[in-house]
């Protein structure tokens, strides 16, 4: 690397030419250039600048805040330390926030180590094994604290060597070779009429070398900000930056730098060469090109957002939703979510997009007042939906995607949460089309996650423990309680077929009083269950008549009913008038030869059922009989204490 003259006079004049200013006026002051925060990076530093300044002048201090700094100098006054400083930032060959220093708080040098500057200071030989303070300096006054700058001398210095450089030769035109004479051909050699000339071989160029870090700071010191700015957005999209876009090369954008060279198997030095600077951004540039990452306004949504427009275009609106299908097999899905609405539909929307099939179970789940996140994680399907309420609507975002496309979604969802902008107006405005529904087979154009089964149970204490059937929950990979609240089996009775079910979270409205009182054969019932499974998202509730106090076999822990009820009303609670619970519905058997009518059902018997719950552990609540109930009073009953349990 060839520097100019002014450039190598001022090194010449840190090496110690012997310029030096009346004793009287020196001041020893300083020009800090690096602070690192270890010892290593620090002497990495200090090694690269005396090699890149061909200068024994460079020298490395503890500070007393324990980070380390890397000088130059030492020079007469502030003034002159000040003029040297502003020269070599204008040859960017120091860094532009270096500044004039007296050194107060220079601890301990650790650098140069070498015997020859011990008088500088004592050393700690912790930090480098470096002879006492007390021995001589075999240098003498030329290097130093003694050593400084003679400004008049550098000038003249200067002019001379600019001087005798115009004045020399061109070196090019000494460089030039004698051309050389070609070998006579032998005697008896014969020309080759036929054979055509081949093809010039051109050689390779040779790659230039790869800068060192001084060199690679100095490229760096000519960036301007917008041009710094675009580096910390590059880093930011290969994730290694997570700070403000600011154009400032901080501690932040050094370890950014550094993890992006160590993931591309670069030397970590957290300093960019040239050639790294362009192979960041091309890298960066490519993958956005990949992606089609363009900002989309969608008015009727009232969304601004940055979306994939090379895997993803814009299929179909269904309120509240805007729904981009894959393009060309690209394995990734997005939503635009719109509505008007506060933080009810909020929790509305919550809890049903965790029961489409697009949002794998698996994954964080967190309803935070005014917004939400849901993310799913299956060996088949990735999601991410997002969103919060704004301005009297809720919008948000989702990406839905295979595996496959894993990296491509890291970047695109960031690029989504950083330019999520809502603006005026809600597809309710501009599309008139039905709410939200629970339990449809479809919500707003996307498919629901539906179980395996599902049935009835109902709450049998205040901590939320929930009786139900043991063929409802048998076999299954997970059990839920009203679709949301996950379930574990922790008591079974295989002859009585029931199950009770435990949850965290629950904190139950009502919960069942058994009757301690027999019920007499005629009176008449009533069973509360999920009639439709999942179809509905409130029990009904079905009259009929109690007909025996046990099974047609003679029974006892059995009742007869003559009712009409459904497969899911299976585990739903048998109530007299009074609303105490008289038994639990059981499953008919479907596997049976014997094909009973459609009213003829069977209930596992309140006292069968309570001398199970105490003899287990958690115990029953039964009491008197009470006056007998309103159909409206007994409903709401019924409703407050009859849950879903649904198989998976």
């Amino acid at each position: 690397m060839r520097m100019n003259f002014r450039v190598i006079v001022t090194m010449m004049t840190w090496a110690g030419l012997g310029w030096a200013a009346p004793a009287a006026a020196q001041e020893s002051v300083w020009v800090q250039i690096e602070a690192q925060s270890t010892i290593d990076d620090a002497r990495e530093m200090a090694r690269e600048y005396s090699v890149f300044l061909e200068d024994e002048s460079v020298y490395g201090y503890r500070l007393e805040s324990g980070w380390y700094a890397v000088v130059i100098g030492p020079y007469p006054s502030r003034d002159d330390a000040n003029d040297a400083r502003l020269a070599l930032r204008s040859d960017n060959l120091i860094p532009p926030d270096s500044f004039a220093t007296e050194g107060d708080a220079f601890d301990v040098r650790f650098w140069p180590a070498g015997p020859a500057d011990v008088a500088l200071t004592p050393f700690d030989p912790n930090i480098a094994p470096l002879p006492g303070p007390s021995e001589p300096d075999p240098a003498g006054a030329a290097t130093g604290r003694d050593a400084f700058v003679d400004l008049d001398a550098l000038r003249a210095e200067l002019a001379r060597r600019e001087a005798e450089a115009e004045s020399e030769p061109d070196e090019a035109a000494d460089e030039s070779e004698p051309a050389e004479t070609a070998e006579p051909a032998p005697a008896d050699a014969q020309p080759e009429a036929d054979a055509a000339p081949g093809p010039t071989e051109t050689a390779e160029p040779e790659p230039e070398p790869e800068e060192t870090v001084a060199e690679a700071r100095q490229s760096e010191a000519q960036l301007d900000r917008g041009e710094r700015e675009d580096l910390q957005v590059a880093l930011e999209w290969f994730g290694h930056y997570d700070m403000s876009i600011d154009g400032a090369i901080g501690p932040g954008t050094r370890a950014a730098m550094s993890a992006w060279q160590e993931e591309r198997g670069h030397d970590s030095t957290g300093v960019l060469t040239t050639r790294q600077r362009a192979e960041l951004l091309e890298a960066e540039a490519s993958e956005r090109a990949a992606l089609g990452l363009e900002t989309v306004e969608h008015a009727d949504a009232g969304i601004e957002i940055p979306l994939p427009t090379a895997m993803v275009a814009e299929n179909r609106i269904v309120p509240p939703f805007v729904h981009y299908d894959s393009v060309d097999d690209s394995g990734m899905r997005a939503l635009l979510i719109s509505q008007e609405g506060g933080r009810p539909t909020l929790e509305g929307l919550y809890e049903i997009m965790q029961t489409l099939e697009a949002v794998p179970l698996e994954g964080e789940r967190e309803l935070r007042g005014d917004d939400f996140v849901i993310t799913g994680r299956s060996d088949e399907l990735r999601a991410e939906i997002r969103a919060r309420v704004t301005g009297g609507a809720v919008k948000g975002y989702g990406l839905i995607w295979e595996p496959h496309a894993d990296d491509s979604a890291e970047r695109v969802l960031d690029a989504m949460e950083s330019g999520f902008t809502p603006l005026d107006g809600t597809l309710s405005n501009a599309h008139d089309e039905p709410s939200l529904r629970a339990h449809d087979d479809l919500v707003a154009g996307l498919q629901v996650r539906r179980p395996e089964r599902s049935q009835s149970g109902f709450y049998i204490d205040a901590s939320g423990r929930v009786l139900t059937t043991l063929a409802a929950v048998d076999q299954c990979e997970r059990v839920t309680i009203d679709d949301s609240h996950e379930a574990s089996v922790v008591l079974r009775d295989a002859a009585l077929g029931i199950a009770v079910l435990e949850t965290e979270g629950l904190a139950p409205p009502v919960h069942a009083t058994f009757g301690a009182d027999d019920p007499r054969p005629g009176e008449e019932v009533a069973v509360s269950g999920f009639s439709f499974a999942d179809t509905l998202s409130r029990p009904i509730l079905t009259y009929g008549q109690l007909e025996t106090l046990s099974g047609l076999n003679g029974e006892e822990e059995l009742v007869r009913l003559s009712i009409d009820v459904e497969r899911g009303d299976a585990g739903g609670p048998v109530f007299d008038r009074s609303g105490s619970v008289i038994g639990m519905l059981l499953s008919r058997d479907e596997e049976s030869d014997r094909v009973l009518p459609q009213d003829v059902n069977f209930a596992a018997r309140a006292p069968a059922i309570t001398s199970f719950l105490n003899d287990s552990g958690p115990g029953a609540e039964t009491g008197a009989r009470n006056d007998r109930l309103a159909p409206a009073q007994l409903n709401g009953l019924a409703s407050d204490m009859t849950v879903l349990v649904s198989c998976w």
